[in-house]
This record gives structure tokens, C-alpha cells and sequence, in this order.
């Protein structure tokens, strides 16, 4: 989404990134993978609890499959940066709107899982 920062705010759209870490490992966090959206810091994980984002299972979180993206994606040279609060936390993209009404949800299948700008920016025109 960071890449595609800009197509979202030409939609109207604010992205903000909900991290597990306390506000100066989530700052760090953010900085070091270079976010160019905000970054706000959920120690208590209040916010996963909320949206129902639970705890994964081991293969959602060492399975093969995140294995191997994982792989890929360090031979692109990207990284997850240092694991911070509860490892087995799953994320999701939730799109909510100005009346704070979700529109859309999408929970990871593993940790590795990403939806594609394309998916959501497709969400978005669609309301």
C-alpha cells in the first residue's frame, strides 16, 4: 500500500497503519520500512481485539507458504523488521467511512497474505 500511497489519496482515502508496539518501536517501525502514512501505536492490541483479529494458528504463522514469501521477499531485499508484541497476532485491512461504517473487511489468511492495492483500491470506487 506505501507504494501505492498516493492512488489512495487521489480516491480520498486515509490509510493508517495500527501497530502492536508501543509508540517509539512502532515510530521506529514505521520509519525504518519507510510508511509514509501515519503510524499509531496499539500495545494493548484494543484495536485487533475489536475488529476480531485474533491469534493465528502455527501454520498462518511459520507455515510453508509464509516460508516461502518470506524467502522471495528477502531476495528482493524487503524485510519485516524486528517481531514486536504477540507474533501470533493476525492483521487485516479494514476500509471505514467518514460515518465510520466498514465497508470492507480483509483478514489475513497467513501472516504472509497481502491484499493487492488493485483489491482495495477496487473497494474503494466501489461505494
Amino acid at each position: 500500500m506505501r507504494r501505492d500511497y498516493e492512488r489512495f489519496k487521489a480516491h480520498g482515502a486515509e490509510i493508517v497503519l495500527i501497530g502492536q508496539g508501543d509508540p517509539g518501536q512502532t515510530q521506529t517501525f514505521c520509519r525504518e520500512q519507510d510508511v509514509p502514512f501515519p503510524c499509531l501505536a496499539d500495545p494493548e492490541r484494543k484495536a485487533y481485539a475489536a475488529y476480531g483479529l485474533g491469534a493465528g494458528t502455527l501454520p498462518q504463522i511459520l507455515g510453508l507458504r509464509v516460508w516461502w514469501r518470506g524467502f522471495h521477499a528477502w531476495r528482493k531485499g524487503y524485510s519485516a523488521g524486528r517481531p514486536v508484541g504477540d507474533v501470533r497476532q493476525m492483521p487485516g485491512v479494514f476500509i471505514i467511512d467518514r460515518a465510520g461504517i466498514i465497508r470492507f473487511i480483509y483478514r489475513y489468511r497467513d501472516i504472509a497474505d497481502n491484499p493487492s492495492s488493485e483489491l482495495l483500491l477496487e473497494q474503494l470506487t466501489a461505494r
